[in-house]
């Protein structure tokens, strides 16, 4: 998929959709209609880059001190207060904190998510309250959702070219255990300099 977007909008576009993904906000034709010069699903695509970076980066930096946040919320300061005081993302602190916490795997930090009364340490249970259950789901939800919205877009995509593919479920039933979305047939040979791509995990002033 290829765009012509300036750095000024593209800059704008992506401070105002990293403030909804932050907010737990899907992107809507409202906020769209800022920028009339702008198709929809290019905005749409810059969402999907901006939640995308946005974890990456906040996975990252949480990992990083997530010890340091342990200690500070059982020294009784509040999910609110970490939070607040290093600008992080609540459901990916929840997330790690669980993880780190209880020495859990994904589906089992799912679980506690899901039902908080089986974590096992009180004060955890009371911080995954019901908005936090909530902020975790959506943002689950959305992460889903814009997957799925990616993978139609690539077929749609490969298929106006005339492009031929496997999609995730042929290859599985080929026995494949780990697949990626598509795969192609055959190689193909893009010409950048014609056809200017913008990668999903960068942004145009990035190296």
């Amino acid at each position: 998929m290829s765009f012509d977007v300036s750095k000024k909008d593209y800059e704008e576009i992506y401070s105002i959709c990293s403030q909804l993904i932050k907010e737990n906000k899907v992107l809507g034709a409202k906020i769209a209609s800022q920028f009339p010069h702008i198709p929809f699903n290019t905005i749409q695509f810059i969402y999907r880059q901006c939640f995308h970076r946005l974890e990456l980066e906040q996975m990252s930096l949480i990992k990083q001190d997530i010890a340091e946040f342990i200690k500070l919320f059982e020294q009784r300061n509040s999910i609110d207060a970490i939070v607040e005081s290093r600008k992080l993302y609540r459901p990916c602190l929840i997330r790690e904190m669980l993880k780190q916490k209880f020495t859990i795997d994904d589906k089992t930090v799912e679980e506690y998510i899901n039902n908080p009364s089986t974590i096992p340490d009180l004060r955890y249970v009371q911080s995954c309250n019901w908005t936090s259950v909530l902020e975790v789901a959506n943002h689950d939800k959305i992460r889903q959702a814009l997957g799925l919205e990616y993978e139609y877009l690539l077929k749609e995509q490969l298929r106006n070219l005339e492009i031929s593919f496997k999609s995730e479920v042929q290859s599985r039933s080929e026995g494949l255990l780990r697949t990626p979305d598509i795969t192609l047939n055959y190689p193909i040979l893009i010409r950048v300099n014609e056809y200017p791509l913008l990668h999903s995990a960068q942004k145009p002033t990035d190296p």
